[in-house]
């Protein structure tokens, strides 16, 4: 029922497998995998991070845990850095508008339908397209997102509630 996943969701991890009487090695060893995996103490993260990891687990001759076979395993030579450096340059090359160490306080529509971004050293900039490579956590305490973006609810809030750790990356789009 959704009340029994809403306090699931609000349970953490941790309480959780005390509550179904796990021994101190198991969560220990829950903490390393699930704590490295999501970037966050197992206190911090929800139950269900386990339960539904355990559930497309179960059955299986042989579970073949986070990092052995997503994208992590693969790296770049020169450092992740590297990607947004060299985006960069192909978008000044390109003859776009590349800027840096600015702080966003705030995004809205313009009339015309540009975007408008203010900064917190006053300076204000509009533009066609904005990708914004913030994380949600930033988003909801340094910026203000204009009603007139037309953001759906959904993303709302998300930005509004979303908790995660060092190593989530979690895209949307409005």
């Amino acid at each position: 029922s959704d009340s029994a996943d809403l306090r699931l969701d609000h349970t953490n991890l941790q309480e959780y497998l005390e509550q179904i009487g796990g021994d101190d090695v198991l969560i220990k060893a829950i903490q390393s995998v699930f704590g490295g995996e999501y970037g966050q103490a197992i206190h911090r993260q929800s139950c269900l991070n386990f339960i539904l990891f355990a559930k497309l687990a179960r059955g299986r001759s042989r579970i073949v845990y986070f990092g052995a076979n997503n994208a992590e395993r693969f790296a770049i030579a020169e450092g992740s850095e590297m990607v947004a450096i060299r985006l960069r340059d192909d978008v000044a090359a390109a003859g776009g508008a590349v800027g840096g160490a600015w702080r966003l306080s705030e995004l809205r529509k313009a009339a015309d339908g540009r975007y408008l971004l203010a900064f917190t050293d006053g300076t204000t900039a509009a533009h066609d397209a904005v990708v914004l490579a913030i994380p949600a956590t930033v988003i909801r305490t340094r910026v203000t997102l204009d009603p007139n973006l037309g953001i759906p609810p959904q993303t709302r809030a998300a930005i509004a509630g979303l908790q995660y750790g060092d190593n989530t990356k979690t895209l949307f789009q409005f």
